[in-house]
C-alpha cells in the first residue's frame, strides 16, 4: 500500500514538474548501479574468505556451498545456473562459456569421505543426457583410484579439496 501512495504523490509531482522525472529516473539508477557493485564486493569477500577446507566444510549446509561453487565460477568469468535442490539430474550447476556448457556435480563431504566411481558415472551420464561439453566435480574432499580412472577416460574435470583451495587463493590475487 506504502508503495501505491508513494506513486501516485510522484506521479502528482512529475505532472507538475517533468524535471524532476529526469532527476528521479538519475537517482534510481545511480543506487542500483551502486547497489551492484556493493553485491559484487560483498560476494567477492564472501567466497575469498574462505582459504581452509575445515571452513569449507563447516561454514555452509549442501546447498549454500553449492552456491557458493557457482560464485567461484562466476567470478572465474563464466555464467552460472543453479539448479533445484532435490531431483537436480545428477548435477548442481550449469557452467557455460560462450556456447561451451559444461555440467557440475557439488558435494561436500567430510575429508576421508572419498567420491567412488558411482558417483563420477552419474555425473557423466548427466553431462551425455544434456548434451554438455564436459562434466567437473567438485568435493571438499578427494576421489578414489576407480573414480580418477573412469574420470579421465570420460573427460569429467575433478576438483578435490585442495585443488578447490587453490583456485580460491588464487582467485584472492
Amino acid at each position: 500500500m506504502k508503495i501505491f501512495i508513494t506513486a501516485i504523490i510522484l506521479v502528482a509531482i512529475i505532472q507538475s514538474n517533468p524535471t524532476l522525472l529526469v532527476i528521479i529516473g538519475f537517482v534510481a539508477i545511480s543506487i542500483y548501479i551502486i547497489r551492484l557493485f556493493i553485491n559484487k564486493a560483498r560476494t567477492r569477500k564472501i567466497v575469498l574468505s574462505y582459504q581452509h577446507l575445515e571452513e569449507l566444510i563447516n561454514g555452509f549446509d549442501p546447498y549454500e556451498f553449492e552456491e557458493y561453487i557457482a560464485q567461484i565460477f562466476k567470478m572465474s568469468g563464466y555464467n552460472t545456473q543453479l539448479t533445484s535442490k532435490s531431483n537436480d539430474g545428477g548435477y548442481d550447476i550449469i557452467v557455460s562459456s560462450g556456447k561451451s556448457v559444461s555440467l557440475v556435480e557439488v558435494k561436500k563431504y567430510s575429508l576421508g569421505n572419498k567420491i567412488g566411481r558411482e558417483k563420477i558415472q552419474k555425473l557423466h551420464s548427466a553431462v551425455i543426457d544434456y548434451g554438455a561439453r564436459t562434466g567437473i566435480f567438485v568435493t571438499t574432499s578427494s576421489f578414489t583410484n576407480a573414480a580418477i580412472e573412469y574420470a579421465n577416460r570420460n573427460k569429467i574435470e575433478l576438483i578435490d579439496g585442495s585443488t578447490l583451495i587453490s583456485k580460491i587463493r588464487s582467485l584472492n590475487g
